[in-house]
């Protein structure tokens, strides 16, 4: 028992963020103002570009979380 604990107690926290409308938010509407654009491709071979928003304070967490996950 006592090597069970032992081990548990080296275990990390896993920190888990849903990047969908949480930390980006992704618009296929290039008229809209974006701050990055990417290509999607579909399983068809199509590609489509979209605009990605980052989400104010997202790169800022991200970085603080980063020292600790």
């Amino acid at each position: 028992m006592d090597t069970y604990l032992n081990e548990r107690q080296k275990m990390k926290a896993t920190l888990i963020f849903d990047l969908d409308e949480t930390l980006i938010h992704c618009n296929e509407n290039l008229n809209t103002p974006y701050d990055i654009k990417i290509p999607v491709t579909f399983p068809n071979d199509e590609v489509i570009y979209a605009g990605i928003n980052i989400r104010p304070y997202a790169v800022e967490i991200l970085k603080n979380l980063s020292k600790d996950f």
